[in-house]
């Protein structure tokens, strides 16, 4: 398949993708993580169809079965406390399954690889969509109106109260951090 980078045309052949490999509920998800990317990136005057583009495709691994993303992991390695956290693999395969699609802008692989773990020093458009992920309008958690209130003042602050929250819950349920989070942590801290 030829490669290429994220343009106009693209958004409805996604759509059609996630519809066949998503459930309902994830298939809302990933339409309200898009609308929020976009209304996020279009705050900042960054490019908005790229955020909507990422925004849909962030959860595309989502629905897959575990052994099905082992396979797709194949010869990439994860860390011991990622392979104790499958719900974290859907990130990485997400973007190995991009990739195979063709896709090369590299901005929106590694905003959906990195939307549920972080890194230190994201873009803004990994920002972005880490965000939208998280407080997508169906979203309903203790700090997610504060959340969606700090996001749309300032990216950074919403990285750093999130990344805060996320720590302090996996600390609470005895879970390994992954060292994307604790570096993202520590950047954003």
């Amino acid at each position: 398949m030829k490669s290429y980078e994220i343009r106009p045309g693209d958004m409805l052949r996604f759509k059609n993708i996630l519809k066949n490999r998503l459930d309902d509920e994830r298939y809302n998800h990933s339409l309200n993580t898009s609308a929020r990317a976009v209304q996020r990136a279009r705050l900042d005057g960054e490019d908005w169809y790229r955020a909507a583009a990422a925004g849909l495709l962030h959860d595309i691994s989502a629905c897959d079965t575990t052994e099905y993303m082992i396979d797709l992991l194949g010869v990439y390695v994860l860390d011991e406390e990622t392979l104790l956290q499958p719900k974290l693999w859907h990130a990485r395969c997400g973007e190995i399954l991009l990739r195979d699609m063709g896709v090369k802008d590299e901005d929106v692989l590694s905003a959906v690889r990195y939307h549920t773990t972080g890194k230190a020093a994201m873009s803004k458009l990994e920002m972005i969509v880490y965000l939208a992920d998280k407080t997508s309008s169906e979203r309903d958690y203790n700090e997610v109106e504060e959340l969606r209130r700090v996001s749309d003042e300032n990216l950074e602050a919403a990285m750093r109260m999130s990344l805060v929250s996320t720590v302090k819950m996996l600390v609470q349920i005895e879970m390994p951090i992954v060292e994307d989070a604790w570096n993202a942590y520590n950047y954003y801290l």
